[in-house]
């Protein structure tokens, strides 16, 4: 049914008037509570845990509110102490209910060379369907491997998982050959143009980074077998 939301307006604090949004085939809920409702869970096909570095969500979230004017460096370094304190209590216990764990880690030597270069590690568990990328990787060019994957390990919550890990150091030609074979594993989706996915930016300008390009790519996938189930 068509609903009525109510929208925050980030740089008030306050609540604007609400829009109308309609049913389609595919809704995506986000925010910072959207998995602690235990009910709200499993109404889900898919669930998703965001999980960047401290340094670097820290990055993120000044250069995303100095940006848009919602608060100077100085007032958010002087929030996070608070802001640390709240996700320890009511953001990190989510991470264990979500199907999939989005780390994002950085690495300052590839990110001097490459600019704001990130790897990505994804958890993947509890509904999320087994992709191997094995035949894949063994047309890799590159040594030692940028991209590593395991099956059946512990992850941090205790949980039986698959993982997939992408160096920030993966090379474009790597990312592609990667990209093509996920592509058609997806043989419902017609492949997107490169440009249309991985887009992240740095300060004004949009960069196209390989990794999360393939995260895109790999949650769609799952998504793609969770509607099949």
């Amino acid at each position: 049914n068509a609903i009525s939301k109510p929208v925050y307006d980030q740089r008030s604090g306050e609540l604007r008037e609400p829009e109308l949004v309609v049913p389609t085939g595919l809704v995506i809920a986000h925010g910072l509570h959207t998995l602690a409702s235990p009910a709200l869970i499993d109404l889900f096909d898919l669930t998703l845990y965001l999980e960047p570095d401290e340094q670097l969500r820290h990055a993120w979230q000044t250069q995303r509110d100095v940006a848009q004017q919602r608060a100077t460096a100085r007032q958010l370094e002087a929030q996070h102490s608070q802001h640390e304190r709240d996700a320890v209590r009511f953001i990190r216990p989510q991470r264990t209910s979500a199907d999939m764990v989005v780390h994002f880690f950085w690495d300052e030597a590839v990110s001097k060379a490459a600019g704001a270069a990130f790897g990505v590690r994804l958890v993947q568990r509890h509904r999320a369907t087994r992709l191997d990328l094995t035949e894949a990787l063994g047309a890799f060019q590159q040594q030692p491997a940028t991209v590593r994957q395991q099956f059946g390990v512990q992850d941090d919550d205790g949980n039986q998982a698959d993982m997939i890990e992408l160096d920030a150091s993966l090379t474009s030609a790597d990312a592609a050959a990667l990209e093509a074979y996920i592509w058609r594993e997806m043989p419902e989706l017609p492949p997107l143009p490169p440009k249309q996915i991985g887009q992240v930016h740095v300060g004004r300008e949009l960069r196209r980074s390989p990794t999360l390009a393939l995260v895109q790519l790999l949650v769609a996938h799952q998504l793609v077998q969770a509607g099949k189930a």
